[in-house]
Protein backbone atom coordinates (compact mmCIF):
# COMPACT_ATOMS: atom_id res chain seq x y z
CA UNK A 1 0.00 0.00 0.00
CA UNK A 2 0.97 3.63 -0.30
CA UNK A 3 2.89 5.79 2.18
CA UNK A 4 0.87 9.00 2.26
CA UNK A 5 1.59 12.48 3.62
CA UNK A 6 -1.73 14.19 4.40
CA UNK A 7 -1.39 17.96 3.99
CA UNK A 8 -4.00 20.37 5.35
CA UNK A 9 -4.38 23.80 6.93
CA UNK A 10 -4.71 23.77 10.71
CA UNK A 11 -8.37 24.83 10.49
CA UNK A 12 -9.13 21.78 8.32
CA UNK A 13 -8.09 19.20 10.91
CA UNK A 14 -11.55 17.61 11.01
CA UNK A 15 -11.60 16.96 7.27
CA UNK A 16 -8.03 15.71 7.36
CA UNK A 17 -8.86 13.40 10.26
CA UNK A 18 -11.74 11.92 8.28
CA UNK A 19 -9.49 11.28 5.26
CA UNK A 20 -6.83 9.83 7.57
CA UNK A 21 -9.31 7.29 8.97
CA UNK A 22 -10.44 6.26 5.48
CA UNK A 23 -6.94 5.81 4.12
CA UNK A 24 -5.63 3.93 7.18
CA UNK A 25 -8.74 1.77 7.04
CA UNK A 26 -7.80 0.79 3.49
CA UNK A 27 -4.33 -0.27 4.61
CA UNK A 28 -2.26 2.79 3.69
CA UNK A 29 0.46 4.17 5.95
CA UNK A 30 -0.58 7.79 6.50
CA UNK A 31 1.21 10.66 8.18
CA UNK A 32 -1.09 13.26 9.71
CA UNK A 33 0.68 15.78 11.91
CA UNK A 34 -2.14 15.91 14.45
CA UNK A 35 -2.40 12.13 14.84
CA UNK A 36 -1.72 11.24 18.49
CA UNK A 37 0.14 8.02 17.64
CA UNK A 38 2.11 8.78 14.49
CA UNK A 39 1.98 12.58 14.22
CA UNK A 40 4.06 15.36 15.70
CA UNK A 41 4.43 14.89 19.44
CA UNK A 42 4.78 17.61 22.06
CA UNK A 43 8.37 18.80 22.30
CA UNK A 44 9.27 17.34 18.92
CA UNK A 45 10.97 19.52 16.27
CA UNK A 46 7.86 19.83 14.07
CA UNK A 47 9.59 21.34 11.04
CA UNK A 48 12.20 18.56 10.97
CA UNK A 49 9.45 15.93 11.38
CA UNK A 50 7.43 17.37 8.45
CA UNK A 51 10.46 17.29 6.16
CA UNK A 52 11.33 13.74 7.20
CA UNK A 53 7.79 12.55 6.50
CA UNK A 54 7.73 14.34 3.12
CA UNK A 55 10.86 12.37 2.16
CA UNK A 56 9.27 9.14 3.45
CA UNK A 57 6.00 9.45 1.49
CA UNK A 58 5.31 8.12 -2.02
CA UNK A 59 2.26 10.36 -2.32
CA UNK A 60 0.57 13.38 -0.83
CA UNK A 61 -3.13 13.91 -0.34
CA UNK A 62 -3.69 17.65 -0.06
CA UNK A 63 -6.94 19.00 1.45
CA UNK A 64 -7.49 22.10 -0.69
CA UNK A 65 -9.43 24.90 0.99
CA UNK A 66 -9.03 28.67 1.00
CA UNK A 67 -7.08 28.27 4.28
CA UNK A 68 -4.70 25.76 2.65
CA UNK A 69 -4.13 28.05 -0.34
CA UNK A 70 -3.32 30.92 2.06
CA UNK A 71 -1.00 28.76 4.19
CA UNK A 72 2.73 29.16 3.61
CA UNK A 73 3.35 25.70 5.09
CA UNK A 74 0.75 23.94 2.93
CA UNK A 75 2.25 25.56 -0.17
CA UNK A 76 5.76 24.56 0.95
CA UNK A 77 4.61 20.95 1.49
CA UNK A 78 3.04 20.79 -1.99
CA UNK A 79 6.15 22.32 -3.53
CA UNK A 80 8.46 19.85 -1.78
CA UNK A 81 6.31 16.87 -2.75
CA UNK A 82 6.23 17.99 -6.40
CA UNK A 83 9.98 18.61 -6.48
CA UNK A 84 10.61 15.10 -5.10
CA UNK A 85 8.42 13.56 -7.79
CA UNK A 86 5.80 12.38 -5.30
CA UNK A 87 2.29 11.95 -6.64
CA UNK A 88 0.07 14.75 -5.31
CA UNK A 89 -3.66 14.09 -5.14
CA UNK A 90 -5.56 17.29 -4.36
CA UNK A 91 -8.91 16.92 -2.61
CA UNK A 92 -11.12 19.98 -3.16
CA UNK A 93 -12.93 20.54 0.13
CA UNK A 94 -14.43 23.96 -0.76
CA UNK A 95 -16.30 24.74 -3.97
CA UNK A 96 -14.24 26.52 -6.62
CA UNK A 97 -10.95 26.49 -4.70
CA UNK A 98 -7.82 25.45 -6.60
CA UNK A 99 -4.25 25.56 -5.32
CA UNK A 100 -2.00 27.66 -7.61
CA UNK A 101 0.67 24.91 -7.74
CA UNK A 102 -1.95 22.28 -8.61
CA UNK A 103 -3.97 24.00 -11.34
CA UNK A 104 -3.25 21.26 -13.89
CA UNK A 105 -3.92 18.37 -11.48
CA UNK A 106 -7.10 16.32 -11.55
CA UNK A 107 -8.92 16.92 -8.25
CA UNK A 108 -10.98 14.52 -6.19
CA UNK A 109 -13.91 16.85 -5.56
CA UNK A 110 -15.22 16.39 -2.02
CA UNK A 111 -16.96 19.80 -2.19
CA UNK A 112 -19.24 18.68 -5.04
CA UNK A 113 -20.08 15.37 -3.38
CA UNK A 114 -23.34 14.11 -4.83
CA UNK A 115 -23.00 10.50 -3.76
CA UNK A 116 -22.41 8.70 -0.44
CA UNK A 117 -19.16 9.23 1.43
CA UNK A 118 -18.24 5.58 0.92
CA UNK A 119 -18.17 6.11 -2.85
CA UNK A 120 -15.92 9.16 -2.45
CA UNK A 121 -13.67 7.01 -0.29
CA UNK A 122 -13.43 4.38 -3.02
CA UNK A 123 -12.70 7.07 -5.64
CA UNK A 124 -9.98 8.64 -3.51
CA UNK A 125 -8.30 5.34 -2.68
CA UNK A 126 -8.50 4.23 -6.32
CA UNK A 127 -6.85 7.45 -7.54
CA UNK A 128 -4.16 7.15 -4.91
CA UNK A 129 -3.42 3.52 -5.67
CA UNK A 130 -3.46 4.07 -9.42
CA UNK A 131 -0.97 6.91 -9.20
CA UNK A 132 1.47 5.11 -6.93
CA UNK A 133 1.29 2.06 -9.20
CA UNK A 134 -0.18 -0.28 -6.61
CA UNK A 135 -3.12 -2.54 -7.49
CA UNK A 136 -5.62 -3.40 -4.80
CA UNK A 137 -9.29 -4.06 -4.35
CA UNK A 138 -11.07 -1.25 -2.50
CA UNK A 139 -14.34 -2.02 -0.77
CA UNK A 140 -17.25 0.37 -0.31
CA UNK A 141 -18.90 -0.34 3.04
CA UNK A 142 -22.67 -0.06 3.37
CA UNK A 143 -22.43 2.26 6.39
CA UNK A 144 -20.59 5.57 6.43
CA UNK A 145 -17.25 5.50 8.26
Amino acid sequence: MAKVFLSHASGDGGRAGHLHQWLVGEGHEVFLGQDVREGILGGQQWERRLHERLRWADAMVCVVTSAAVASTWCTAQVSIALSRGSRVLPVRAEPGITHPLLRSAQYADWAALRFPDCCFRVLLCHKLLTHVLIADFVRCPVAKP
